[in-house]
């Protein structure tokens, strides 16, 4: 009976023996050959004989003992095989990008196809987030990369001394810079408009100058010291440009005086209109949305007219969405400049849309009567 239970035993310590090991066996990592290797997306012939170059260079230089002189022929052979392996995987990545790049300069705008499939492949492209953000030692992660980068410009905005900078050209630079300080300030009038306590009399963009003023004694003061600085600085302003656009007040009751200003002791025209940045100025809020409105309807025209030639005209020419396009680029920035600034009315948005339909109409091969909707 004692017998028999160690026999029992025995054999219930090898059974768990053995599953044990075979357990341990099949949870264990077992080692892969070839799944871990890096897969090339990209391919062609001279990839393929680069890599044989390669491979082959590596066997000899395996086969003769792995000499580990940098000077040795076999290594330097192996070398060289390497790089124009690499090389050419460089070639065809700078090829397919130059290709897409083609496709995308060249596609419809209306291929959704192509959208999608480049937005699936932006999605899929994970090394465009940053993991980790080192700023003088200092590591930043996840959340906090943001207050890394914060932390990285508002050091660069904070001079520092260094002993290889020039503080001689520094003292000299804050020399020139109190100078200048002091002209302009000594050219600067507080006559004109202003805003608050800002001082808006004098407008200027590029080579187009504005100066505004409620008094005609101060205007008058205003052009004198621009036609003293265009002395001084060897400049003349043109007197056929140079004109007065006296802005009727609101108060309809109010009758606005005549005003009489010199240029260089020459007498300035007073006109009913003027352009100033592209934007036709009138002497009242609403002739200047009406001329404006008027203005961009006939550039708008001259512009369409001109892209006839390209075949933006209907019928035997373009296509209905490369016209699109065209009118897009080219005319729709022309019918709608300005507009933010002299707020039309809705005539005269009705004005510019019907400019507009008669366009669309027309590239369509469509009369002219046919019904918008």
């Amino acid at each position: 009976m004692l017998e028999n239970d160690n026999e029992s035993i025995d054999q219930i310590i090898k059974e768990t023996t053995n599953l044990m090991s075979e357990t341990a066996k099949k949870v264990s990592k077992q080692k892969t050959y070839g799944k871990n290797k890096l897969k090339l997306n990209i391919w062609n012939k001279e990839i393929a004989d680069a890599l044989k170059a390669n491979k082959q260079a590596y066997k000899i230089w395996k086969d003769n003992g792995r000499p580990m002189n940098i000077d040795h022929p076999l290594i330097i052979e192996k070398k060289l095989t390497r790089k124009t392996f690499r090389t050419e995987i460089r070639n065809e990545e700078l090829r397919r990008k130059h290709n897409e790049r083609n496709i995308l300069i060249h596609s419809n705008s209306g291929d959704k196809n192509l959208f999608y499939k480049l937005i699936r492949k932006q999605r899929q492209n994970g090394n465009t987030f940053i993991n980790d953000l080192n700023v003088d030692g200092e590591t930043f992660e996840r959340d906090d990369i943001l207050s890394g980068w914060h932390t990285h410009f508002s050091k660069l905005a904070i001079p520092t001394e260094h002993p290889s900078f020039n503080y001689q050209h520094l003292q000299l630079c804050e020399m020139d810079y109190d100078t200048i300080l002091e002209i302009s300030r000594q050219f600067t009038s507080k006559e004109g408009c202003t805003i608050g306590e800002t001082s808006v009399n004098a407008i200027a963009c590029a080579d187009d100058v504005a100066l505004m003023s409620e008094n005609p004694a101060e205007l008058q003061l205003l052009i004198n010291i621009a036609a003293e600085y265009s002395q001084n600085h060897h400049y003349l302003l043109q007197p056929q440009k140079s004109v007065v656009l006296q802005i009727e007040p609101s108060n309809r009751k109010k009758q606005s005086k005549s005003v009489n200003l010199t240029l260089n002791e020459s007498p300035m025209p007073v006109v009913d209109k003027s352009p100033h940045l592209g934007i036709l100025r009138s002497t009242s809020s609403k002739n200047s949305q009406n001329e404006t409105t008027e203005q961009n309807i006939t550039k708008s025209r001259r512009a369409a007219y001109s892209l006839m030639s390209a075949g933006l005209h209907g019928e035997n020419g373009l296509d209905p969405i490369t016209s699109l396009h065209l009118i897009k680029t080219f005319i729709q920035p022309i019918l709608t400049y300005g507009l933010e600034v002299i707020l039309p009315t809705s005539s005269n948005l009705l004005k510019l849309e019907k400019f507009q339909k008669q366009l669309l109409k027309r590239i369509m091969s469509l009369p002219i009567c046919t019904p918008d909707v």
